[in-house]
């Protein structure tokens, strides 16, 4: 979805960028159209009753009973009602995690390499290239109304390579594609 939204916005910049590139003012349009996406979410949010499992975690038994009742028939309500109950009392018998896990080698070893996978990721340039396409399109000699199409490809690309991507994680999983990428 980060992708396809990207691709959204290059797009629309695109068109507005070319309609009213002659006003000094289109950027603010630009930051509105962006804005809008954020602004539905919020209210949305404010909508979307709590979920289930935190209501019964935290003691609220008959809210997330009418939770569930909004979305599932009356015997899938209370099937799952019972469920996620069962789930609760489960995980309050299971030993919480601490820092002093931390000593334990593997377990060590999973958060450096979480913790170098994120920093690698993030130092490989793709955000500055997402964010400043269209500059770097100009600084190489674009013409702005054309920076902006040329960076629509950007986005059209990265659509393609995840749901590419998405598709071959499916058919052979997550540490051969980690393990691929390592070697490349």
């Amino acid at each position: 979805m980060i992708v396809s939204g990207q691709l959204l916005a290059f797009t629309i910049n695109a068109v507005l960028g070319n309609l009213m590139g002659d006003s000094s003012h289109v950027w603010r349009y630009m930051l509105v159209v962006a804005a809008l996406p954020s602004m539905i979410l919020f209210i949305g949010m404010l909508l979307v009753p709590e979920s289930p499992r935190w209501l019964v975690a935290k003691g609220r038994i008959d809210e997330a009973k009418a939770v569930l009742a909004q979305i599932r028939d009356g015997k899938e309500a209370d099937k799952e009602l019972r469920e996620i109950s069962l789930a609760n009392e489960q995980e309050k018998e299971r030993t919480k995690a601490t820092f002093k896990d931390f000593k334990v080698g593997w377990i060590r070893k999973l958060l450096f390499l979480g913790i170098g996978i994120a920093c690698v990721q993030q130092l490989t340039g793709v955000n500055s290239i997402m964010y400043y396409g269209t500059t770097i399109l100009r600084d190489a000699g674009f013409e702005t109304n054309a920076a902006l199409i040329a960076n629509v490809a950007n986005g059209a690309i990265s659509v393609i390579a995840v749901i590419f991507g998405i598709w071959l994680l499916g058919k052979v999983g997550r540490r051969p594609m980690l393990l691929t990428g390592r070697l490349a």
